[in-house]
Formats: structure tokens, sequence, C-alpha cells
């Protein structure tokens, strides 16, 4: 059996839980993910990638600030924090060395 909850349009209480949850639906994800990919380096390899380490404060700061902004500007925020990280990350990536050429 399903049951659906349907508010009243003047509940506000019942608006703002439902979007606290949706907040934390929405940034919980990415942060759980973010932590995984700076933990598993860390351990493994004994490195910190500090894009994705400056990364979980951001979308902490997005959680917080989420109570007060409609669900669709934390989901944009969230993935825009998620570019800059993935952008960073690739440019301070280490390359490796192009091969020497033989004369």
């Amino acid at each position: 059996m399903v049951a659906a909850s349907v508010s009243r349009p003047g509940d506000r209480a019942s608006h703002r839980a439902s979007n606290r949850r949706g907040v934390s639906l929405t940034v919980a994800g990415p942060a759980l993910f973010l932590a995984g990919r700076v933990a598993l380096p860390a351990i493994i390899y004994r490195r910190l990638s500090w894009p994705r380490f400056l990364g979980l404060p951001a979308l902490l700061v997005i959680a917080l600030a989420g109570r007060a902004v409609p669900l669709l500007v934390v989901a944009a925020a969230t993935v825009g924090v998620l570019l800059v990280v993935a952008v960073l990350d690739r440019g301070l990536a280490p390359t490796e060395p192009e091969p020497r050429r033989r004369r």
C-alpha cells in the first residue's frame, strides 16, 4: 500500500520540513561521494586531493544555507561545487612526462 501526504497550500511548517529533507538528501549524496574520494587515495596512496577536500566544507555551507533558498538553487549550487572540484582536480593532477625521442 502506498501512502501519500498532501499538504494544504498554506501549511508552511510542512513545506519547511520537506525542504529540509530535500536539502539534506540533495547535499548528503555528493558529500558522501567526495568524502570517499578523499579518503581512498589518502589511505592507499598517502596523497590528499585539496580540491576534493575543500569541496566538503563548500557542500556543508550549501546545506546550511539551503534552508532559506528553493531546492532548485541548492541542487544547482551542489552541481556547481562538483564541477569546480572536477575541473580543479583534473587541472592539478600530475601528468605523465612525454617520452623522449631518440635522435
